[in-house]
Parts: structure tokens; sequence; C-alpha cells
């Protein structure tokens, strides 16, 4: 048995040097073992992660090392100047807020994930990084009011696609009451030069916005994923506090990436873009 494992480990060294043999390797590994067991564990370069089995967020950060996390740090290396605070509305199992934080990044996180499955995995990722001091967890939606409302969950192949519907009884396993509150009530203490917040809400971000006037006022840098179909029919006007305060916006899906003047019209033509391709960006406001 002590044979075998050097001989392993002697494979695995050798495969490691070879990015696309390290991918095809952990991709042989996954097909085989996705289906059996709930969890596995991840780790590399000082980051770990305990991750669902077979799941699209989990998934990418098994086989690609990140989930999302390249067009996160190209929001960043435009802002230029580092922020001390992240606020992550809508953390999943932390993707973002954990290398953003163990690399650095940011001195501290405050996170908001409401969905009960995906808050077991965050704690635990919080803690097998040694970031209970640096990551503040609310254990909640942001919305548009402060109450409650129920949550509807992907359980099986989307983890990261929760959606808020309206307040009714819970008819299925994949339904969750959960506590709600305004974005507006976290960000006293936060300014442009001090924080920045990244949010993926998959469609909630129309109430966050036009709740949080108070916030955008203050032109903190904010990510927003932008896809047509999630948002409400008409989205433009949740988008007023965004187009009265923000100068500039940029399209992270970009290759050449260029700012790109925030305005009703500007914003309204990014829309027919992605609804064409029935696709998604992310939105950088500054």
């Amino acid at each position: 048995m002590r044979k075998l494992v050097v001989i392993i480990k002697f494979f695995l060294k050798i495969i490691s040097k070879f990015p696309l043999l390290t991918r095809a390797t952990k991709y042989a590994f996954h097909k085989v073992y996705k289906n059996k067991g709930n969890f596995l564990y991840y780790e590399k370069n000082n980051l770990s992660f305990v991750l669902h089995r077979n799941e699209t967020i989990s998934n990418s950060i098994f086989l690609d090392d990140e989930f999302e996390f390249s067009k996160f740090l190209c929001a960043y290396k435009i802002i230029k100047k580092k922020k001390r605070t992240l606020i992550d509305i809508g953390a999943n199992l932390g993707s973002i807020s954990i290398p953003a934080l163990k690399k650095n990044y940011f001195e501290k996180a405050i996170l908001f994930e409401p969905n009960p499955e995906s808050l077991r995995l965050l704690k635990i990722n919080i803690l097998i990084n040694n970031l209970e001091e640096k990551a503040i967890l609310n254990e909640l939606a942001l919305s548009n009011t402060k109450s409650s409302k129920i949550l509807k969950s992907d359980l099986r192949f989307n983890r990261g696609d929760n959606r808020l519907i309206s307040n009714r009884k819970i008819l299925a396993k994949n339904h969750f009451k959960v506590k709600t509150d305004l974005l507006d009530n976290y960000t006293s203490k936060y300014s442009k030069d001090n924080c920045f917040i990244k949010i993926d809400v998959q469609g909630e971000e129309c109430n966050i916005l036009i709740s949080s006037k108070k916030t955008l006022s203050k032109k903190i840098p904010i990510m927003i994923e932008f896809e047509p179909k999630n948002l409400k029919k008409n989205w433009i006007k949740y988008y007023v506090y965004i187009i009265k305060y923000y100068e500039y916006v940029y399209d992270l899906k970009e290759k050449n990436l260029s700012k790109i003047t925030n305005n009703k019209s500007n914003l309204e033509n990014l829309f027919k873009t992605y609804e064409k391709k029935n696709s998604f960006t992310d939105l950088l406001f500054v």
C-alpha cells in the first residue's frame, strides 16, 4: 500500500506540470466519482473548499480552480485603488469572497447568503481557510423590504440559482422561508474609497438597486450580474439610481474592456445585445 501511494504521488507530481493533463485527470476523476457521496475537498495554493460533488459552481472550482473569479479580478483591476471591504451579495459557498480575502485583495468581507444548503458549506469554508476574523456572514437575502420571503432554490445542478418568490406556504423541499433586508442598512460606514460591492442574485438585483439610494449615492464601485431573461419587464426603472449616480459602466465579458458612458440608452443597448444572444454578462459601474 505504501509503495502504491509513492507511485501515485510520483505520477501526480508529473501530471501537475502540465495544465491540460492536470485538467484531464481531474475531469476523469470527477466523471467516475461525481455521484459517489455528497461532498468533495479541494485544496490548492493555500486555498481550500468543501464542495458539492456534482453541481455547477463546485464543478468549476474543482476542474478550473475558480468560479468567475478571473472576471471579478478584471473589475478589481479597473478600480485600481485597493478597497478595504468587499460586500458580497449572493456569496454562495464563498467562490469569490474567500479567494479575495486569502489573496489579500481585501481586508474583510461582508457576506450575504440566504440558502441553508449553501450556508453550511460557506461556514465550513470560512473556518477551514481561517477567515473567521475577516468574513462577516449575514444569513439573509437583500431585497426591497425588511421582512421575510420564500426562496426557491435549485438543489441539484446549480445551487447558485436562488430566486425570491412571492410570500406563500412552503410547497417543496427546495422552498425556504428566509429573512430579507435592505442594503442601505449595512453601508453607513462605507464609501467609494474603502468599499466594493458585488451582486449576483438571479434577478433580485432590480429590487436591491431601487431600494439602495443611500448606498448608490456614495458611488461605491459595484459589479452586477446582468442577464436579460432574469430581469423584470420594466427593469430600466429599477436602475434609476445607478444611472443617476454612476458615470461609467464596463461590460466585463468584452475582451477589450473600455468604459461606456452610463445612461439609459447604452444600458438598453446592452440589454438587447445579451437578450439576442440569450446570454448574460457582469457590469461594473464606477
